[in-house]
């Protein structure tokens, strides 16, 4: 073998591979598989200059190489804190954004179903009779309703609400096993209970006090269930049209969008749950309270608009995606 015209030839390898494993803390996914398709390449030719040279010195230098490339493809882990960091500017938005179109129609269809029925509750007694008798109406409408959000100790609260509202979201989340079916009831139930809430607030003359309790958590988290049902019923859609992916593929790939979802909903239910325990019974003005639950529904909006715009021109789709974890070895 003619070793100069052989490191000739495999030079610029040698450099590029020794360039990704000096930088492989910021590397991008496609270099990622530059590194581990030149660590194999490498490796071979660590081989052939073990089996057909007797250049110690190259073969010493190429071993040195193919090891630490070794180190960066098989060893090398990212930070917890990074990957933390990477989840909620990245993963989590993009995700979101990117099923912005079925959020949006799923938001409006519930209220679309919860105004629909508070106006016929509101506007028709017989309707409001077979709901409850005067009397329940009354104790619900000028105690019940108030007394819920006071009734307990806030931290207390604030701990339940947070269940609560989680397991309203894990049904949805669950739900997108069975390709998103059953979500539309699930939706449904939850526009029902609000709007006969509001409708028969309304019958009473008390829709300001509805709204002014309702609003400073439910924008938030009525937003949160809104995003939990688009993602499940997409997965189900995936699989009537998959796109130009393979059907598995595009499953796949959306049932790990449901996945980062659903752990993204975790910290908003949290301070949705904060709102509903701390801000809605507290002795605030009503504008005031309204005013914290606009904000923050207008914060997370934002947040989901600018990270996953910016992560969606850059090509994220929020999906995992991993070097092999064994590469084969000289």
């Amino acid at each position: 073998m003619d070793i100069d015209a052989f490191v000739t030839a495999h030079r610029p390898a040698w450099d590029r591979l020794d360039h990704l494993v000096k930088n492989r803390s910021s590397l991008t996914g496609a270099e990622v598989d530059e590194l581990v398709e030149l660590y194999q390449r490498v490796s071979t030719h660590l081989s052939i200059v073990r089996s057909s040279s007797a250049d110690a010195m190259l073969a010493g230098r190429l071993s040195a190489l193919v090891a630490r490339a070794r180190s960066a493809v098989t060893g090398a882990h990212t930070p917890a804190w990074r990957e933390f960091t990477r989840f909620f500017t990245v993963s989590f938005p993009v995700v979101a954004y990117r099923a912005r179109w079925w959020w949006l129609a799923t938001a409006l269809a519930f209220l679309a179903v919860s105004w629909a029925l508070g106006a016929w509750v509101a506007g028709d007694p017989r309707v409001q009779a077979s709901i409850a008798s005067p009397d329940e109406i009354a104790q619900l409408v000028d105690h019940d309703f108030a007394d819920y959000y006071s009734e307990n100790p806030a931290a207390s609260f604030a701990s339940r609400v947070w269940v609560n509202n989680a397991w309203v979201s894990a049904q949805v989340i669950i739900y997108a096993i069975f390709l998103g079916i059953p979500i539309p009831l699930v939706l449904y139930s939850n526009a029902a209970n609000v709007g006969i809430s509001g409708g028969l607030m309304a019958s009473r003359g008390k829709l300001d006090i509805f709204f002014g309790l309702i609003t400073p958590h439910g924008l938030l988290e009525l937003t949160a269930v809104f995003l939990a049902a688009a993602v499940g019923m997409r997965l189900g859609w995936t699989v009537i049209d998959p796109g130009p992916r393979r059907r598995l593929d595009a499953l796949a790939e959306q049932g790990r969008a449901v996945i980062s979802v659903a752990l993204g909903l975790v910290a908003v239910l949290f301070v949705s749950g904060l709102l509903e325990a701390f801000v809605t019974p507290s002795g605030l003005p009503t504008a005031v309270r309204v005013g914290i639950g606009v904000l923050a529904e207008a914060a997370f909006l934002a947040y989901v608009i600018v990270f996953g715009r910016r992560a969606l021109r850059q090509d994220e789709t929020g999906d995992v995606e991993r070097a092999p974890d064994v590469a084969p070895t000289a």
